[in-house]
């Protein structure tokens, strides 16, 4: 009879059908081929929809309270920060004559490009020949203290708020790395990225690339509450030591190649 009622309210032909049982509910996962396909599953109450049918087993802190957390705290934290973010704002501008904000594209949840939200940090000087100066000769000493503090990263909330990106995760990367990593790094772009992550507290900029995204996929395969709250605490830890920073004597770390 549930078969009978979700073809007659979607207009789908169903392709699998799946009975599927937990401690507390009985659901029935149905894939249908409309025009965004997924699964149903339905009590005898509700229905909801998901691309995924792994979806329906995920813990509930990953599938629901992860992106409420994100909601909540994002925007408060924009309320709370917007006294002190404006006059920051107008100080980076007139500091470096350029657009305050630093927006970039960045590969997010699937691989799914959006536009990353930062405070600029350094000058756009050139040399001579119209060539960028290295990262370390462009960035002002504001732009350091930015860096060292972390706060070049609040913009980044409104990221979280939009659903680009998560409070905690893998930190979004240039898109020209995507057809560079392996099949198992590419697991790390399976969870929303984020401002800080398990790869920030266990060394930041000191790591290799190949040790920071070993880290970010043991992020994706064991996220939960508890690691979530281990990392934001010890990201203040990071922040108010100041360590971690920097890769050697550089201000960033060395783009990937595939190797490194």
């Amino acid at each position: 009879m549930e078969i009978f009622l979700f073809k007659i309210l979607l207009g789908c032909k169903i392709k699998n059908f799946f009975h599927y049982k937990t401690n507390l509910s009985e659901f029935f996962l149905l894939n249908c081929n409309i025009s965004l396909p997924g699964y149903f599953a339905c009590s005898n109450k509700n229905c909801i929809f998901a691309a995924n049918k792994k979806w329906f087993t995920q813990p509930m802190y990953k599938r629901f309270f992860k992106r409420l957390i994100d909601i909540v705290v994002s925007l408060a934290g924009l309320l709370i920060a917007s006294p002190f973010i404006l006059p920051m704002l107008l100080f980076v501008y007139l500091k470096t004559k350029e657009n305050p904000f630093f927006l970039q594209k960045r590969p997010g949840l699937n691989e799914q490009i959006f536009t990353l939200i930062k405070m600029r940090t350094m000058a756009n000087t050139r040399d001579s020949e119209g060539n960028l100066l290295p990262d370390k000769d462009r960035t002002t000493r504001w732009g350091k203290f930015l860096r060292e503090t972390s706060l070049d990263e609040i913009p980044q909330l409104i990221n979280v708020l939009t659903g680009d990106m998560s409070l905690i995760g893998p930190r979004p990367l240039l898109p020209r790395y995507l057809p560079l990593y392996s099949d198992f790094h590419r697991q790390r772009h399976l969870v929303r990225p984020g401002i800080t992550g398990w790869a920030q507290i266990n060394g930041r900029n000191s790591i290799s690339w190949q040790q920071k995204f070993d880290l970010d996929v043991w992020y994706v395969k064991h996220v939960s509450f508890k690691v979530d709250m281990q990392i934001f605490l010890q990201t203040f830890i990071k922040i108010f030591k100041k360590s971690d920073i920097n890769s050697s004597s550089d201000l960033t770390m060395p783009l990937f190649d595939g190797t490194n």
